[in-house]
């Protein structure tokens, strides 16, 4: 089996932070290819992957909800590929084959289509946004000139991207200008627009269920890595208004917006611990649900708005320590209050993504499992996957050892959803 080779002390703290840090949860792109090769694995049955343009066995149409769109390496591939596993069989799919590491990837409500941000390879710093069939024909290019941040996607088709200009030279003995940035609208005839200037650290974009509001996170910076801690803002699609949520929203990652649209629940780690905070919508404030006996990440609503998947690791605060586990992270269903459902079982890897399949019968899990190189050696290899997680007591079951490192998330191909109708009228420039 290929591993990664890793600092294993690195990535034991850092995944502690990975859910809630707006620098690392969603990363900008970058020109530096990843080195190292992923390949299918354990726990796939029938036929390794397929390459791009081919569906091989068991093609799924559009809005089945069966596949899931991930970022990682096949075939021995030096470079990041846009991947898709068949959820029933584990069969990998190439989307896009590997060009540099794709920093956000998400479907078109229709499931039609991939739609991703990867490195351009024609200039240093540069972004494309592009898209593809499922089975990698039809390959359009959306966007691009820009240093492009973030990506998400409305009911109705249309993405909200976040670019930046690339800065022509960044000496930061000089104090180089911080570029300009922005979110845009990309309707689904192709047709651009500018929705405000954001500050150039602006790594999430979320859509609310019937899109017309978008919650982002932002938080100032400059091109030589001096972030402020993130604010996360609420933007309506119909007038422009923006409004900042107070409380303890600040410094929080991994979003996710109740059904209804009136609650979205973020993680957050700081010194006084992990936890989830809701930021109730309509107000625009945020509480901090405390949870001294368990660091809380990852979380995630069911398809129906019911209840809340999360990752929840057992331990007790500590002086001069974030947090102490006492005990394995385990995955586990609460209500949208927090209170416990069901408790899966501990977590098979180390948990970088977590994503509810659209039926609600089982969750997508992507991590890794740390290989130090000797007994008590802070350094080695790991080894990466996706996991499949059933909601009905069968044990868990690894999809694929494709996924790896830097990946850009877990999308599932949505089912076909009865879009919203939004006055289009309103989003048009003045």
């Amino acid at each position: 089996m290929r591993r990664r080779s890793v600092a294993t002390a690195t990535i034991t703290a850092g995944l502690m932070l990975l859910a809630v840090s707006t620098s690392t949860a969603a990363p900008g792109p970058t020109e530096a290819a990843q080195t190292g090769a992923g390949q299918t694995g354990a726990g796939q049955t029938g036929a390794g992957q397929t390459g791009a343009g081919q569906t091989g066995a068991g093609r799924v149409g559009p809005g089945h909800g069966r596949l899931l769109a991930f970022s990682g390496w096949v075939s021995g591939d030096g470079e990041q590929s846009v991947l898709a596993v068949d959820t029933t069989n584990g069969r990998v799919r190439t989307i896009a084959p590997g060009g540099g590491v794709v920093s956000a990837l998400t479907w078109t409500p229709d499931g039609h289509r991939v739609v991703w941000i990867g490195p351009d390879a024609r200039r240093d710093g540069g972004a494309v946004l592009s898209s593809a069939r499922p089975d990698g024909s039809q390959r359009h290019t959306l966007l691009e000139g820009f240093d492009l941040r973030a990506l998400a996607t409305a009911p109705d088709g249309t993405l909200a991207v976040v670019r930046a200009d690339i800065p022509d030279n960044v000496d930061c003995a000089t104090k180089p200008p911080v570029p300009r940035a922005e979110i845009v609208l990309i309707a689904p005839d192709g047709g651009v627009r500018s929705l405000r200037e954001v500050p150039v650290v602006t790594p999430w974009l979320l859509f609310s269920p019937d899109g017309s509001l978008l919650l982002w996170h932002g938080a100032s910076g400059d091109p030589c890595g001096d972030v402020r801690e993130s604010q996360v803002f609420l933007t309506d699609l119909a007038d422009g208004r923006t409004r900042q949520v107070s409380g303890e929203a600040q410094g929080t990652g991994w979003a996710s917006f109740s059904k209804g649209g009136s609650t979205v629940i973020v993680a957050k780690s700081d010194g006084l611990g992990q936890d989830l905070v809701r930021i109730d919508v309509a107000s625009a404030t945020s509480v901090r649900l405390r949870t001294p006996d368990f660091a809380e990440s990852f979380p995630v609503f069911s398809p129906d708005g019911t209840k809340l998947a999360m990752i929840r690791t057992p331990g007790v605060p500590e002086e001069g320590r974030i947090f102490r586990p006492t005990g394995a992270p385990r995955i586990v269903i609460a209500d949208a209050g927090g209170r416990l459902l069901q408790d899966l079982g501990p977590a098979p890897v180390e948990v970088e993504h977590l994503a509810w399949a659209p039926d609600g019968a089982y969750l997508a899990l992507g991590g890794f499992t740390s290989v130090p190189a000797c007994p008590g050696c802070d350094y080695g290899s790991a080894d990466p996957g996706l996991w499949k997680i059933p909601l009905d007591g069968r044990a868990p079951s690894q999809l694929t050892t494709a996924g790896g490192f830097a990946n850009a998330g877990l999308a599932f191909q949505p089912t076909i959803p009865t879009s919203p109708v939004i006055d289009r009228q309103a989003r048009q420039p003045r």
